[in-house]
């Protein structure tokens, strides 16, 4: 699966074998959502901000547009249109060993990077927009309007033979 983020919670845990977690509004890319219905076989990775081990989960996903999952997966009074199900085979605590090496929680370790191309000249370069000021512009009002908005406004888009467009 795509990277996905929520404030505290927002993976809603719905037994004590499955967890759902809410479609957000991405970059239009159903990358996820195909693998999904092609394979189910997810492994995801949950890192909490301050804390150095991780928890991994693997197990199998399905697309779900279950009323009684949604109710369980609302974002600041959002209600999902959409959530990821997994069906939890194994789940472990991971070691810090790695975070705690990459000084990922500490801003002093951080290295420099005000040498590095920005994302916006790196997507500029990428699709040739022509000018790096409007596409981070266009970047910072895209993550304004939909950082937060719930995706999965076409269901339909998946077919009925079970593979998205």
């Amino acid at each position: 699966m795509s990277p996905k983020g929520g404030p505290a919670g927002f993976v809603a845990v719905l037994d004590d074998h499955r967890l759902a977690i809410p479609d957000m509004s991405g970059n239009n890319r159903l990358d996820s959502m195909r693998n999904i219905v092609s394979d189910g076989a997810v492994a995801l990775l949950f890192m909490v901000p301050g804390t150095d081990e991780t928890m991994r989960v693997n197990g199998r996903a399905t697309i779900s547009t279950d009323q009684a999952v949604l109710d369980r997966c609302p974002i600041d009074g959002m209600d999902a249109k959409v959530a990821i199900v997994v069906e939890v085979t194994t789940a472990f605590i991971h070691c810090a060993k790695a975070l705690r090496r990459g000084g990922i929680w500490h801003p002093e370790r951080w290295p420099d990077t005000s040498d590095m191309a920005t994302p916006a000249c790196m997507l500029n370069d990428h699709i040739g927009l022509g000018d790096v000021y409007l596409s981070e512009q266009a970047l910072e009002a895209s993550y304004a309007k939909t950082t937060w908005a719930m995706g999965g406004d076409s269901p339909a888009e998946l077919h009925r033979d079970g593979r998205a467009d």
